[in-house]
């Protein structure tokens, strides 16, 4: 009667206190092409899309739109706080309704220092809310990643997002 009973109690154990200290979170991807891995939210799909790079992460449907994570790679000579502020006035200018709701520092896992940028757009009639994730990989280029879903659907995602973006990992 013993053994049997430790057998269970092992496993629930391991299923309390060991399963959640990896998080919800997949195999890890590697982006040779961009010298990072990451380990996207577990379940989600991965996808190709012509003229981008590197895989999306394709998310539940919320309200009809897709929920999604993508990287792109960009060389700019400054520093993290000007290259920032470019991309938020390039924002700014794309989307005439675009709003910033938080910009935040945020640290990877493997101590790598970046910034988070949450803001609101619409675009093709959705009322869209982001965080885009702007990555230092060397002192001339960045990878952007920016998670989007419906700003209705947002709160939910985020931890989600934040999670996935704290395995980004550099690779040689």
């Amino acid at each position: 009667m013993r053994k049997s009973f430790k057998i269970p109690f092992i496993v629930i154990c391991l299923l309390i206190f060991v399963l959640p200290a990896f998080g919800d979170t997949g195999s890890r991807v590697f982006e040779h092409g961009g010298n990072f891995s990451y380990r996207p939210p577990l379940s989600w799909e991965l996808g190709e899309f012509p003229g981008f790079k590197f895989k999306f992460i394709i998310g539940p449907i919320e309200s009809g739109f897709g929920t999604n994570m993508n990287f792109v790679d960009e060389s700019f000579n400054g520093g993290l706080q000007a290259y920032v502020a470019e991309n938020l006035n390039a924002l700014e200018t794309l989307f005439p309704d675009y709003k910033l709701v938080s910009r935040i520092p945020f640290t990877t896992h493997t101590n790598i220092q970046c910034e988070r940028v949450v803001y609101e757009i619409s675009q093709y009639g959705f009322n869209l809310k982001a965080a885009t994730y702007f990555l230092p990989v060397s002192e001339s280029k960045y990878i952007v990643a920016t998670c989007m879903t419906v700003a209705s659907a947002f709160e939910k995602y985020l931890p989600i997002f934040d999670e996935c973006l704290k395995t980004f990992e550099l690779i040689d």
